[in-house]
């Protein structure tokens, strides 16, 4: 049934972002002082990257943290096709789901305070008008949450989801209003029992934060914007979401590298979802942010310690997931971070612990279903800079 609803899901979107009513968009200017010809592997990164917009992506910015090296950062291709707009490293992206690492963080710096308890049902945090109608609403735990445990299904799988989104794709709807569409749903598993991805676990944690903080939102800005170097992360603030610097967003419908703007549906997007989703930012930013993480300088030693209790995915074996942290094997070791990907956005932050090096990878170009402009991003680009990094 899920399968045959993502299919539907599918059509659903396409069809809403033809009838999307085009808006003004950001400019996607943006002044960009960083100069890293100097770089012993600049020209060899670049030319990987102009290598596979060559082959069809819109742009891409990637971000290097090499131990010993220091940071590269290199972009090909085009913030804003349109308008000729060339991308640089310091316009902005759509994180995705690259967001619920961020949120995960800040639950996880709560409990170092003893201000929330991982193992505590998530009815003590949540109104009886959330839990009543939440499957699993009375047994999920704030962990099973961040793990994707919980047995709740995925909201914007549903058949009235989607139908919503067709008949007003713009519409931007509160988080209690999104879970509503999965009220009287069965549970797809018992608590603890399955890994099963739903973006809407993260959405129900940015309510119990809110029960805790007053104001997740708040919260974040306070401990991951103002006053700590991300200057240009953005999470429902200060202009979100229609700014200037960040890139337009393509999406090739038909798989033959014909690609479509569909960055006012990829706004919306942003704006709509809290926790799963809803970050804009730079890469440098999101590469910083990932490589303190994994090296204790945001956390302490025993809250990374349970952001790294990982449980297996039964679809995909070489895949596991922590407290809003992966891993994946790679020829190179196993990274820790996290992926997004969107109908307008793809991205990943990786981290190889073992040679200390930090990879940011970020293209304009939605890769949420298959298409071979997808896989030319997630497979043969990230193969090709692991490779020139490793070399």
């Amino acid at each position: 049934m899920k399968a045959q609803q993502l299919v539907l899901a599918t059509i659903l979107i396409l069809a809403a972002v033809s009838c999307t009513e085009e808006v003004s968009r950001p400019s996607s200017i943006v002044d960009c002082p960083y100069d890293f010809s100097s770089y012993p592997k600049d020209s060899m990164y670049t030319s990987i990257l102009e290598k596979y917009v060559d082959q069809g992506l819109p742009g891409v910015s990637v971000a290097i943290i090499d131990a010993e090296e220091g940071l590269w950062m290199g972009t090909a291709g085009y913030a804003n096709i349109e308008d000729g707009i060339e991308m640089n490293p310091c316009h902005l992206h759509h994180s995705a789901s690259i967001a619920k690492m961020w949120i995960a963080t800040l639950t996880l710096l709560l409990w170092e305070e003893g201000r929330i308890d991982l193992d505590a049902c998530i009815d003590n945090y949540l109104p009886d008008s959330v839990s009543d109608n939440l499957p699993n609403g009375h047994k999920a735990t704030v962990r099973q949450l961040m793990n994707h445990t919980s047995g709740i299904p995925e909201y914007n799988s549903t058949l009235t989801f989607n139908a919503d989104s067709f008949n007003d794709p713009g519409a931007v709807q509160p988080t209690g209003e999104l879970l509503g569409y999965i009220s009287g749903f069965e549970p797809v598993a018992d608590t603890g029992e399955l890994h099963y991805y739903s973006d809407a676990n993260y959405m129900v944690l940015t309510l119990v934060l809110d029960d805790v903080t007053g104001s997740h939102t708040r919260e974040f800005e306070q401990r991951f914007i103002y006053g700590t170097g991300y200057t240009d992360t953005y999470y429902h603030n200060g202009g979100y979401p229609w700014l200037d610097e960040q890139v337009n967003s393509y999406f090739d419908r038909y798989g033959n590298k014909t690609l479509e703007n569909v960055s006012d549906w990829q706004i919306a997007a942003t704006e709509r979802v809290k926790g799963a989703d809803g970050m804009i930012a730079a890469p440098a930013d999101y590469a910083w942010f990932l490589r303190r993480l994994c090296t204790s300088q945001i956390l302490s030693d025993s809250a990374f310690t349970e952001m790294s209790e990982f449980v297996p995915d039964p679809d995909y074996p070489e895949y596991e997931y922590g407290l809003g942290l992966a891993t994946y094997p790679t020829p190179y070791g196993t990274w820790i971070g996290h992926g997004g990907a969107t109908l307008g956005a793809a991205g990943f932050t990786y981290h190889l612990p073992d040679s200390n090096v930090t990879i940011v990878m970020f293209s304009n170009i939605g890769t949420f279903f298959a298409t071979p402009l997808a896989d030319v991003f997630y497979e043969d680009l990230t193969e090709e800079m692991m490779a020139a990094v490793f070399d």
